[in-house]
C-alpha cells in the first residue's frame, strides 16, 4: 500500500524497509537529560522480536490465570452447570455462535432421477442423502443412516474436514472398516447424521467477481471473512451439528444423543458439547491436546480468547458431568492450506498429530475437574496404539457408547455398501454448502450498521436506532446537541469496551522508561536523536525524536507524533537526507522546521514475515499486536510529558495509512492525545474485512492477519472516531493509498 500523492500540510504513507544496525561513532551524543544509546543491532527487529516474546510469555502467565475467570459451584452436577453458564456463553460468543437455528423440521430427502435419496442399503441399515435446514439460506447435507430396528440413541458423526460423509458411512471404495464409524454406530442401533465438512482445497476461494484465486482454503477465507463480524467458520459447522441436534430432539426427545468427530470433525464435535448441554455424550479422536502453540496452527482455528479462559481443558469443563471419550489417535497431518502455484497468500501453520505427552496432560487437567464434579467415570482416555494409531478404536466406541447407555458396538465390518447414485460427485454438495456460509456473511455484512446501533442503544437512550429510510432517521436526530458530559461518560464504558473485547488489553507497562538516546541529525533548526525506552522486560518503545534548537528555558512546545505505515519505519518520517524521499517527504521534518517538537515510533506493522506471528498468538489470549502498542504509546506518553520542553497537555497524532488506522485506534483508548489526524486510511472498516465483491479486502493482500474480531457488530471507525470526541479529529483522504478505492 503506497501513496503517491501530496497531502494538504504533510504526508505519511507506508513503504517497505527496515531500519538497519545504526554506526556508532566512538562517542554517543545523548538528547540532554538522558543515558546514552549503545545498541548496535537493529532496533526495527529488536521491537518486532520483543513483542514475539511478549507474547510467549503471556501464553505461559495466562495459563496459569485462567482458573480465575471461573466460578465453579461443586456442590451438586446441577449447581455446576449452572455455575460455569457464564463461561459458556462467553464461549459460544468466541466461537461465533451468535446466530437464533431456523426452527426444528423434518429432514428432506435429496434426489434426481439418476440419483435416489436411498443411496443404500444393506440387512439392518438404510442410507439416505438428507438436508436439513439451520439458518435463514443455510442448511446442512450429508447421509442419514437409519437402523432397520429400533433406535437406541442418536448421533452426529463429524468426518474430518477432507472426508466426505461417505467415507466414515462405509460408500467410500478403499476406506478401511473402523474408519467407516457411522456406519459401526447404525449397525450399533443408533440413528446417526453425518453433515459435510468445509474441506481444505481452495478450488471456489476468490472475490465473488471470480478476478483472482488467492491460496486460501475455503475453511480460512470463511474465517478470514467472518472474524470481524463474529462468525466462524467453526462456529457455523458447530450450527450445523446443533440443527442435528435439534432434529433427533425432534424426532424422539427420549432417546440419548451423542456426536463423535476426527481431526476437525473432533473440534467442532468437542465445541458442540460444549455449546449445548442437550448432547449426553462425546469423543474426540485425533484433535486433544494442550493448545498453548495455537498459532501454529492453521489460521482458520483461531478462536479469539481461548486461551485466555479455557484451552481443550477448559472445553472439556464446559462438557462436564455429562460424558466425554478423548481418543489419542493420530491427527491430520500437512499444510493448512491449499497446495497450489497461486501466490502464498495465507499465513503459516500446519497441521500435526497432536503428542501423546500433551493429549496426557490436558486430559489429567480435564480428569481433575470431572473428580470434582463427581463424574470421573464420565471422562476415559481410550489410546489407539502408541498414541498414533488408527481413529475410532473398538474401546474408544465402546466408552462412547456405554456413555449413551447404547449397548456395545458392533463389530468392524470391512468392505463397502453400493452406492446407487450414479455419478453422484460429493464436490457439488460440498460447493453448496460453501457458497451458503460465504453468502451468509455478506448478509451479515450488509446487516452490521443494524447491529452496531443495537449495542449503542444498550446504554444510550439518545442513540437512534439505524432505521431503513431518510425519514425515519431524522426522526430521531436530536433537536440539540449531544451533551457533552453525557457523551463523556458513554464513550468511557465504550472505550473499556473497545479496548478489552476488540483490541484486547495486556497487563500494564511493568517497567520506568529508562530512556537511551543518540543524535543521528544536526540540522539548522533541529537536532534528531534515536531514543529506546523500556516497556515491558522484553518489550522496548524504539523512536526518532527531533527537538527544535533554540528553546528558551522553561519554554514548552507542542508535541506530534507521526506514525509510519505499513512496512516502514521511523526514520523514514523523519530524516530529511533519506534516499528516496518522495513518499514521506520527510514530514517529521518539516514539523521540526516549523518549530513542533516530533516523534515517531516505530509500530509492529512492519517486517511481514515476522508480526503477523504476534497477531495469531495474542488473539487467543484476547490480546493482539494494538494491546501492545497501546502499552508502548502509554509509556510514550508519560515520558513526553515529563520533558521540561514538552507541553503536556499538547501531545497530538498525525499517521497515514496503517499509521491513519493507529491514528483511530490508539487515540481512542489514550485519552492523553490531545488530537488525531487518520490520513489515508479512514473507511468503511467492516467493508474491508469482508465484502468479497472487493478486490480490497485484506484477504486479497496477505494483511489478513490485522483483522479484529467482533468488529461490525460493536464499531466501525465512525463509532471508534468517536470514543476520541470532544478531542479534535480529522480525517485526510488519500487518494492512491491502496487501503480502498
Amino acid at each position: 500500500m503506497k501513496s503517491s500523492i501530496r497531502f494538504p500540510f504533510i504526508l505519511l504513507t507506508c513503504a517497505f524497509a527496515a531500519s538497519g544496525p545504526a554506526s556508532l561513532a566512538a562517542d554517543v551524543v545523548p538528547m540532554p537529560g538522558t543515558a546514552p544509546l549503545r545498541e548496535e543491532q537493529n532496533l526495527t527487529e529488536r521491537v518486532i522480536d520483543g513483542a514475539s516474546a511478549f507474547m510467549a510469555n503471556e501464553i505461559k502467565r495466562v495459563a496459569g490465570a485462567r482458573e480465575t475467570l471461573w466460578k465453579p459451584d461443586y456442590s451438586s452436577q446441577q449447581a455446576y452447570e449452572t455455575s460455569v453458564e457464564p463461561n459458556r456463553k462467553r464461549f459460544q460468543d468466541y466461537i461465533g455462535l451468535k446466530d437464533t437455528r431456523v426452527a426444528a423440521d423434518d429432514l428432506e430427502l435429496v434426489a434426481k432421477i439418476s440419483q435416489p435419496a436411498l443411496a443404500a442399503e444393506s440387512a439392518g441399515v438404510s442410507v439416505h442423502a438428507v438436508r436439513w435446514r439451520v439458518l435463514p439460506g443455510v442448511d446442512a447435507e450429508g447421509l442419514l443412516l437409519e437402523p432397520k430396528g429400533p433406535a437406541r440413541a442418536q448421533v452426529v458423526v463429524l468426518p474430518e474436514a477432507d472426508w466426505a460423509p461417505e467415507s466414515v458411512a462405509g460408500l467410500e471404495n478403499g476406506v478401511p472398516g473402523r474408519r467407516q464409524v457411522a456406519r459401526r454406530l447404525a449397525e450399533s442401533g443408533c440413528r446417526v447424521l453425518v453433515p459435510t465438512l468445509i474441506d481444505r482445497s481452495g478450488k471456489w476461494s476468490g472475490p465473488l467477481g471470480g478476478r483472482k484465486a488467492p491460496n486460501l482454503s475455503h475453511r480460512e477465507l470463511v474465517y478470514i471473512v467472518g472474524y470481524c463480524l463474529n462468525r466462524h467458520i467453526i462456529g457455523y459447522e458447530v450450527q450445523r451439528t446443533l440443527a442435528a441436534v435439534d432434529y433427533f430432539k425432534l424426532r424422539d426427545a427420549s432417546l440419548p444423543v451423542g456426536v463423535l468427530g476426527f481431526g476437525e470433525g473432533g473440534l467442532i464435535a468437542m465445541y458442540s458439547a460444549a455449546a449445548d448441554t442437550r448432547i449426553d455424550a462425546t469423543l474426540v479422536s485425533g484433535y486433544f491436546q494442550k493448545r498453548e502453540e495455537l498459532w501454529r496452527e492453521p489460521t482458520y482455528r483461531n478462536v479469539w480468547g481461548l486461551l485466555h479462559e479455557f484451552g481443550d481443558a477448559g472445553v472439556a469443563r464446559l462438557i462436564a458431568p455429562r460424558g466425554l471419550v478423548v481418543e489419542a489417535s493420530r491427527g491430520p497431518v500437512g499444510p493448512g492450506r491449499p497446495a497450489t502455484n497461486a501466490p502464498a497468500q495465507a499465513t503459516d501453520g500446519a497441521l500435526a498429530s497432536p503428542p501423546i505427552e500433551s493429549v496426557r496432560a490436558e486430559y489429567e487437567l480435564a480428569a481433575s475437574n470431572y473428580r470434582r464434579v463427581g463424574a470421573p467415570a464420565m471422562l476415559t482416555l481410550a489410546i489407539s496404539g502408541d498414541g498414533q494409531g488408527e481413529p475410532f478404536t473398538d474401546a474408544g466406541v465402546a466408552a462412547f457408547l456405554r456413555k449413551l447407555g447404547a449397548g456395545a458396538p458392533a463389530p468392524v465390518a470391512d468392505g463397502v455398501l453400493t452406492d446407487r447414485r450414479r455419478g453422484f460427485d460429493p464436490a457439488t454438495r460440498l460447493h453448496r454448502q460453501y457458497d451458503q456460509l460465504v453468502a451468509h456473511t455478506q448478509e451479515v455484512m450488509r446487516a452490521s450498521p443494524f447491529r452496531r446501533s443495537e449495542f449503542w442503544a444498550k446504554k444510550d437512550p439518545l442513540a437512534p436506532l439505524a432505521r431503513n429510510t431518510y425519514q425515519q432517521q431524522r426522526a430521531f436526530v436530536p433537536d440539540k446537541p449531544y451533551p457533552l458530559d453525557k457523551w463523556v461518560e458513554l464513550t468511557g464504558d465504550y472505550r473499556q469496551y473497545f479496548w478489552e473485547e476488540v483490541l484486547g488489553r495486556s497487563p500494564p507497562p511493568s517497567l520506568p522508561p529508562n530512556a537511551r538516546t543518540r543524535q543521528f541529525l544536526d540540522e539548522p533548526r533541529y537536532n534528531g536523536y534515536e531514543v529506546v525506552m523500556d516497556v515491558w522486560p522484553e518489550v522496548i518503545n524504539y523512536g526518532v525524536i527531533l527537538v527544535p534548537k533554540g528553546l528558551r528555558p522553561g519554554e514548552r512546545r507542542p508535541v506530534v507524533v507521526v506514525q509510519h505505515g505499513h512496512q516502514d519505519f521511523p526514520k523514514k518520517v523523519t530524516d530529511p537526507h533519506f534516499v528516496g524521499q518522495t513518499i514521506y517527504q520527510a514530514a517529521g521534518a518539516e514539523l521540526a522546521d516549523r518549530g513542533f517538537i516530533v516523534y515517531a515510533p516505530q509500530n509492529l506493522y512492519t517486517l511481514a514475515e515476522k508480526f503477523p506471528l504476534i497477531q495469531r498468538m495474542g488473539h487467543p489470549l484476547k490480546q493482539s499486536m494494538w494491546s501492545i502498542m497501546i502499552g508502548q504509546h502509554q509509556q510514550l506518553v508519560r515520558w513526553l510529558q515529563g520533558l521540561p520542553m514538552v507541553a503536556p497537555e499538547r501531545i497530538g497524532f498525525y499517521g497515514l495509512s496503517y499509521g491513519g488506522k493507529s491514528a483511530v485506534f490508539l487515540p481512542a483508548v489514550i485519552e492523553e492525545y490531545a488530537l488525531s489526524i487518520c490520513s489515508g486510511d479512514w473507511t468503511e472498516r467492516v467493508w474491508k474485512n469482508s465484502n468479497l465483491l472487493s478486490d480490497f479486502i485484506f484477504a486479497w493482500g496477505g494483511h489478513f492477519s490485522q483483522i479484529e474480531f467482533n468488529f461490525a457488530d460493536t464499531f466501525n471507525y465512525a463509532e471508534i472516531s468517536g470514543l476520541i470526541a470532544p478531542r479534535p479529529f480529522m480525517v485526510e483522504r488519500g487518494h492512491y493509498d491502496g487501503v480502498s478505492p
